[in-house]
């Protein structure tokens, strides 16, 4: 990922809360001849392995996890973004822009088949996100509907070897013009403009 100095973040504790509040994310995989792309959630677990594991669950048919299995592979994470209006940085001779989050994580794609170490991630990424809900929903299947499911699938891990971050927040302008700038997005009846306001105001330190 092409990142300028200004914007780069390698903090770990940045990284780690990036990829859990975006956690749907793109994995992309590819061969000789070409890419293959699918949008999923993927759990992080920092603590497992060298570097930390993403772990999630393919369809299947779906190609991606034999493309995959044993190869480097990229999982990207996007985060808050928003267009940039040069007209309310209030600075002359500017262009638009666009103002983002994305952090890109590489590793080594290892597919998974036996049943109860599938069953064992599709839990853990419903706990994740049933955890705030008011009544989380928990697995009470017959087994037999279970065991159906859990074979209809393939689970996955991915050893992380690197970790890049992009907080592109408008670093490299004045800060009356980034004020200026998240005052009018933080008026915006739109989740991404108002996040974006608030990181544009305290980004994280480049390192």
């Amino acid at each position: 990922m092409y990142t300028p100095a200004t914007f780069k973040v390698t903090d770990s504790a940045v990284l780690t809360e990036a990829i859990r509040a975006n956690s749907f994310g793109v994995l992309v995989a590819q061969d000789g001849t070409g890419f293959e792309a699918t949008h999923i959630p993927m759990q992080l677990n920092e603590t497992d392995g060298d570097n930390g594991t993403l772990s999630g669950h393919l369809a299947r048919p779906n190609p991606l996890w034999e493309l995959a299995d044993g190869k480097r592979v990229l999982a990207v994470f996007s985060g808050p973004h928003a267009y940039i209006s040069p007209t309310w940085l209030g600075e002359p001779n500017l262009v638009p822009t666009w103002n983002f989050v994305a952090v890109h994580v590489t590793g080594t794609f290892r597919a998974i088949h036996e049943p109860s170490k599938i069953l064992d991630i599709v839990n853990r990424s419903v706990d994740t996100y049933e955890a705030a809900l008011p009544t989380p929903w928990r697995n009470e299947l017959d087994e037999k509907v279970t065991s159906k499911l859990v074979n209809a699938i393939v689970g996955f891990t991915i050893e992380i070897d690197k970790i890049e971050g992009k907080w592109k927040l408008s670093q490299n302008r004045s800060k009356a013009a980034v004020e200026r700038a998240a005052a009018i997005l933080g008026e915006f009846d739109d989740d991404n403009a108002r996040q974006t306001a608030t990181l544009m105001r305290n980004p994280p330190t480049a390192k």
